[in-house]
């Protein structure tokens, strides 16, 4: 006897609605902790405060994420793409003052967005004591940046040269995360605008460095 043809549509339906229950589950639970892990720090935030942010049990928690570093994982992924398309808007390969600036400033307002990866990802090159997906997300940085500047390429690249190159493009980094920090906690005082400038300032000067450093070698 034949098998009606509908007969086989409920079970893809449901497999179907499962996927998309876990996937607004997982969606949840990373907006939960962005709120959490702005709120307290990552160091400071529990399983428990997520989960409880996200209206779900702890237990529920697990059968989404081990912990709280893979939710951090996730987010700084998602934060990694999007940022990598902000980078690759930078002219290159050796942009002006101005297209620092204008770019500088795209970059804030893309932060402002997206305040919890930003705060994070601020303490980069800052020290030892920073989660293993933010460290992972800082290299993913540094070349989107080499993709498009070669002075970057330094900071990646094999060699004697690397260990400076990459020392200093950390730190700059570093300076434009403040930088975007300072817009978040108070956009409209002056030393928003000022941490801004410096920001440029830094980043001309590193492109300018590695620029005539590798023009050097030529030579």
């Amino acid at each position: 006897m034949p098998v009606p043809m509908n007969a086989l549509s409920p079970p893809v339906e449901v497999e179907n609605l499962q996927e998309s229950l876990r996937a607004f589950k997982r969606s949840r639970l990373r907006a939960a902790a962005r709120k959490v892990f702005y709120e307290n720090g990552f160091a400071e935030t529990s399983i428990d405060q997520i989960a409880q942010a996200a209206g779900i049990k702890r237990s529920t928690l697990y059968n989404h994420f081990q912990d709280k570093n893979e939710i951090l994982a996730e987010i700084a992924s998602e934060y990694g793409e999007a940022l990598a398309r902000i980078i690759a808007l930078l002219p290159g390969p050796v942009p002006t003052r101005t297209e620092i600036c204008d770019w500088l400033r795209q970059v804030v307002a893309f932060a402002a967005q997206e305040r919890t990866p930003t705060v994070l990802l601020s303490q980069f090159g800052a020290g030892p004591e920073v989660p293993g997906a933010i460290s992972v997300l800082g290299e993913k940085i540094l070349h989107a940046f080499a993709a498009g500047l070669p002075a970057f390429r330094h900071a990646i690249d094999p060699g004697p040269h690397q260990g400076l190159a990459g020392a200093r493009a950390r730190l700059l980094m570093h300076q434009i995360g403040q930088a975007c920090m300072q817009h978040i906690r108070d956009p409209r005082s002056g030393d928003a605008e000022t941490t801004m400038i410096v920001a440029a300032e830094v980043l001309e000067r590193f492109i300018q460095d590695e620029t005539e450093w590798a023009a050097s070698k030529l030579r």
